[in-house]
C-alpha cells in the first residue's frame, strides 16, 4: 500500500508540473495587422541601384530606400536600427505622368522580421532635383507578436 501512495503522489506531482508548464506558456500571442503608410523621395542616379532615396514609414520612423527596376524590389532600411523591409512592386498603370501599382511584402529583418502585407502605391515625378519622384505606399502590414 505504501508503494501505491508513493506512485499516486508522483503522478499528482507530474500532473501539477504539467499544468504549471501549460499555464506558464499561456496562449499564443497573435499577430498584429496595422495600416502601412510610407512616403519617399527618390533620385534616379544612384550607385548600384536604379533609384535611391529617403522618407518615412509611419509608426516606424525615417528610412533610406532603394529600388531595382529589373527585379521590382524596393528595400526600406530604418535609420534608427537598420531593420529592413523588402517589397515586390508591380505596376498597374503607367500611362500619363502618375505611375500606379501594387506591392507585396517579400520579407524583412529586425522589427520587420516575419512581416506580411500588401497594398497600393503611386508615384509622380517631382523634377526637384531633375530625375526624381515622390512615391506613396498605402496598405496593411502584419507583424508577428
Amino acid at each position: 500500500e505504501g508503494g501505491s501512495v508513493s506512485l499516486r503522489l508522483r503522478l499528482l506531482l507530474l500532473a501539477l508540473a504539467g499544468a504549471f508548464m501549460i499555464a506558464a506558456v499561456g496562449p499564443a500571442a497573435s499577430a498584429t495587422t496595422t495600416p502601412f503608410r510610407a512616403n519617399v523621395h527618390d533620385l534616379l542616379f544612384c550607385p548600384g541601384v536604379d533609384l535611391c532615396g529617403s522618407g518615412v514609414i509611419q509608426g516606424f520612423g525615417t528610412v533610406t530606400t532603394t529600388f531595382a527596376f529589373g527585379t521590382g524590389e524596393r528595400v526600406f532600411t530604418l535609420d534608427s536600427d537598420g531593420s529592413t523591409l523588402r517589397l515586390l512592386l508591380a505596376p498597374t498603370d503607367t500611362t500619363g505622368v502618375r505611375l500606379n501599382g501594387t506591392w507585396t511584402i517579400l520579407g524583412g529583418s529586425g522589427v520587420f522580421a516575419g512581416a506580411t502585407g500588401s497594398g497600393e502605391l503611386w508615384a509622380v515625378p517631382t523634377g526637384a532635383p531633375e530625375f526624381s519622384d515622390t512615391a506613396h505606399f498605402r496598405g496593411t502590414i502584419t507583424l508577428p507578436a
